[in-house]
């Protein structure tokens, strides 16, 4: 029998072709930053100077057609689920927006000067 990581690593190999972004318009990443590298993150639109509209779909956790999230500064280290660059904290972020539970992607964090190189940003 495989170890649990190997069947994950091969589950993602075989699934990370299908995630790639072919729409035209999204900011689309298959992010190796996260624990699930069949993750995919397109910022879909920058309705105000402190939100975003987030498609979050990950194949092995949860997913998110059009999330609100909103910024605000950093608590804890983490990485840019965008990126993969450091974040630390205080450093200016997005994360999801509270729902009436926590969402399943809460502790993830996107920098918010990624956003506005990537012109989503006012």
């Amino acid at each position: 029998m495989k170890a649990p990581s190997t069947e994950l690593q091969r589950w993602a190999e075989i699934v990370a072709p299908l995630t790639m972004s072919s729409a035209p318009g999204l900011i689309s990443t298959r992010s190796n930053y996260l624990k699930s590298s069949a993750c995919r993150v397109e910022v879909i639109a920058k309705p105000s100077r402190i939100t975003a509209t987030i498609s979050w779909r990950d194949s092995m956790g949860c997913r998110y057609d059009d999330q609100t999230w909103r910024r605000g500064l950093c608590r804890a280290p983490g990485v840019c689920a965008l990126t993969g660059l450091p974040i630390m904290s205080g450093d200016e972020i997005y994360r999801p927006a509270p729902m009436p539970h926590a969402p399943a992607n809460a502790t993830h964090m996107i920098l918010a000067n990624v956003l506005r190189q990537l012109d989503c940003e006012e």
